[in-house]
């Protein structure tokens, strides 16, 4: 936890260090909190300054590297749940720099440092999130389908990231029960038990290509 002057002074320094970078990369940064945390300042910036898409930001972390007072710690976040996104063993966008340098020099170190790595990790990592939000929203969508089918509702405490679930009684007409899943990928997995030999015939026929 940082006192509250020097979280003071860190604010003060972050943000003559937002306005060199806005000057250096003719984007809009801004040096302010993040949420309730006060072992730190956060800089943001939007590839569109008027966006409103939270996640599409570009976020930096100031903070003192504990036990090093005239450290600081500058990482690139990823925020509002991109962690998950990342590329696997991406490894961390983070320097290390001299508290007692100007700002114009810090914001030069994190252009020439930092950005140069964060920046295409950032747009991989949000090329990442839009491919997973979309096969999501398929999946979701074939989940409804199958839904109105059986006569259910999208049973969220059976939901999980990998697969929807709908469990059918045995049905009155045909005796049989069924376990549906519909998988990440888009595939629909069906096991069906209690079946009369002839629908099993008839089941195995399909399986094979052969109806």
């Amino acid at each position: 936890m940082i006192e509250k002057h020097q979280l003071e002074i860190l604010l003060q320094t972050c943000h003559q260090i937002a306005a060199h970078l806005t000057l250096m990369t003719k984007e809009t940064w801004a040096a302010g909190f993040k949420a309730d945390l006060r072992t730190g300042i956060s800089i943001n910036a939007s590839k569109f300054p008027n966006s409103l898409d939270a996640s599409s930001c570009k976020s930096l972390w100031v903070a003192p590297i504990w036990n090093k007072p005239d450290r600081l710690e500058i990482h690139g976040c990823f925020d509002n749940g991109l962690h998950q996104h990342k590329p696997y063993n991406s490894g961390k966008c983070e320097i290390g720099i001299s508290a007692t340098k100007g700002p114009d020099v810090i914001a030069k170190d994190i252009i020439r440092r930092l950005l140069q790595v964060y920046e295409p990790l950032l747009a991989e990592t949000l090329e990442r999130k839009r491919t997973d939000d979309a096969a999501k929203a398929k999946q979701r969508e074939s989940a409804e389908e199958i839904g109105v089918m059986i006569g259910k509702a999208i049973d969220e405490r059976s939901t999980s990231r990998e697969e929807y679930r709908f469990w059918m009684s045995p049905d009155p007409r045909s005796g049989i029960r069924a376990d549906i899943k519909i998988a990440y990928n888009g595939e629909v997995g069906i096991e069906l038990r209690c079946l009369p030999l002839d629908i099993a015939k008839k089941v195995i026929a399909v399986v094979r290509g052969e109806m």
